[in-house]
């Protein structure tokens, strides 16, 4: 837990849930009615999705900015799918779930306890996460005890107005949504409604450090090219990992196929820090420890295409974005399965 939380934020924080649990607005709202509140700090727009409807979660979930909107994008494009891909690992949001006391960690409890607070029944008890891609879902920082704060207050105000009529929040445009702002008058924040639209939103990969550029250099005076094709693929191995007492995390697994023999070349875990730079840089010392620089890399995902981009640029292989490859499907759910 943040030891910067004061008391006095937690307790506004717990008074919110409450007072938006004793609302019960799954009752009337459902996933995909979805609203704005905006951040008067950060300006981030949180978009609200009310949780309860089927009965079996109970929850006030705030997607954080247009890389949030994305994952419930996701979320509402799989939910009919037998088979799921791992969607926790796109989700940027804060939660206010109302859990029974099993769910709780002690955490969660010793923070109710030194507020005096006392919770009874199934589906009572707040229970406060941060999502954000990538890494298992954690106890609140300081700044998102105050957003969640406002948003579960705003929420609870914009679904007693939809009650009766959701016509507030229905917008007839794609990605225009219903927001409440506020701005600061006489020492308070004064809220107000607004329609905005959504910024787009595209993956980008960080910049975490140039690459080996000497090890390149050195390849390309001293390596040839051959017409072999490779397969190179990134992707988050599903069973998280902790470092220290720091934040678990879904760690990188980074695999190169040779295509036509579908022998493996390189597989390693990577942290989920730093992994674009290791990626280029294992790449870079993979075509000098085997002497050829290959004609084609196939990739079937964005991020992999853009972690080959500068080094495809420079050392004069071809980068081909392909639907399937099925060869590096087999070993990617061979590991998978391994872990269970």
């Amino acid at each position: 837990m943040d030891k910067e939380i004061s008391p006095e934020s937690w307790r506004a924080l717990y008074e919110a849930a409450v007072n938006f649990r004793d609302i019960a607005p799954w009752r009337w709202m459902y996933d995909d009615d979805l609203f704005g509140v905006q951040d008067p700090v950060s300006g981030e727009i949180g978009y609200c999705c009310i949780m309860g409807n089927l009965k079996q979660v109970f929850a006030l979930n705030v997607y954080l900015g247009t890389e949030g909107l994305f994952g419930h994008k996701l979320l509402q494009c799989y939910a009919q799918e037998e088979k799921q891909p791992n969607l926790l690992i796109f989700q940027k949001s804060l939660m206010a779930s109302f859990e029974d006391r099993g769910d709780l960690e002690k955490e969660d409890l010793a923070v109710m306890k030194a507020l005096g607070l006392k919770f009874r029944g199934r589906n009572s008890w707040p229970m406060f996460r941060n999502y954000r891609p990538g890494y298992i879902p954690w106890f609140l920082e300081a700044r998102d005890v105050a957003f969640l704060t406002l948003a579960l207050e705003q929420a609870g105000e914009v679904v007693l107005r939809c009650r009766d009529n959701k016509n507030l929040i229905t917008t007839n445009e794609e990605d225009i949504f219903f927001v409440r702002r506020a701005h600061q008058e006489n020492g308070g924040l004064i809220w107000h409604d607004s329609y905005q639209q959504a910024a787009s939103f595209e993956i980008a990969i960080p910049d975490d450090g140039p690459f080996n550029e000497v090890g390149m250099q050195r390849i390309l005076k001293s390596v040839g090219k051959r017409s072999k094709v490779w397969e190179f693929d990134l992707f988050h191995y599903p069973q998280p990992i902790r470092e220290k007492q720091e934040r678990p995390y879904f760690p990188y697994a980074f695999i190169v196929l040779d295509h036509e023999t579908g022998r493996p070349l390189d597989v390693e875990i990577l942290a989920i820090t730093g992994y674009v730079k290791r990626s280029r840089d294992k790449i870079i010392a993979l075509i000098e420890r085997l002497k050829y620089i290959p004609a084609e890399i196939q990739v079937c995902n964005g991020r992999a295409h853009d972690i080959l981009a500068p080094l495809g640029e420079k050392m004069g292989f071809t980068i081909a974005s392909v639907q399937r490859m099925p060869q590096m499907e087999e070993l990617r759910e061979g590991l998978i399965a391994s872990l269970t």
